[in-house]
């Protein structure tokens, strides 16, 4: 018998609890346990990407973001985190279409259009940087 939608995200809610905690070696053997359980479950690889990139693993990371993505690609979520990862890896390119395809899901996203501004800040590009907030502002 397989594990239900309802019972798969109660088993993440207590992962995401552990993670929370600190106790990610725990937490990374539940997402881990989830995929063994649901191989196609993006929730888990997103949350198992977000672990990697805490402990500073983005090469770990990305892979995990590239699947939640692909397995579900209108989570903005998963993009934002997909962009810090990338930001990370200095992927700077990457983390800049990351970002604004996060953005382009859920317009009212504050730390999507602030990691924007801040890689184009970063890359000097001052004008692009302050668009954004005046676009959102003019909307």
């Amino acid at each position: 018998m397989g594990t239900t939608s309802l019972q798969m995200h109660a088993f993440l809610a207590v992962a995401m609890a552990k993670h929370r905690e600190g106790r990610l070696a725990e937490a990374e053997q539940m997402y881990r346990q989830a995929l063994r359980w649901q191989p196609d479950q993006p929730d888990a690889y997103h949350l198992l990407g977000l672990l990697a990139a805490q402990v500073n693993r983005p090469d770990d990371a990305l892979p995990l973001f590239e699947r939640a993505i692909a397995l579900n690609p209108a989570v903005p979520e998963y993009h934002a985190n997909y962009g810090n990862a990338l930001t990370i890896a200095a992927r700077i390119d990457d983390a800049e279409a990351a970002f604004a395809k996060a953005i382009s899901l859920r317009l009212d996203f504050p730390e999507a259009l602030m990691n924007l501004a801040t890689v184009r800040r970063n890359r000097g590009d001052l004008d692009e940087a302050e668009v954004i907030p005046l676009a959102r502002a003019a909307a």
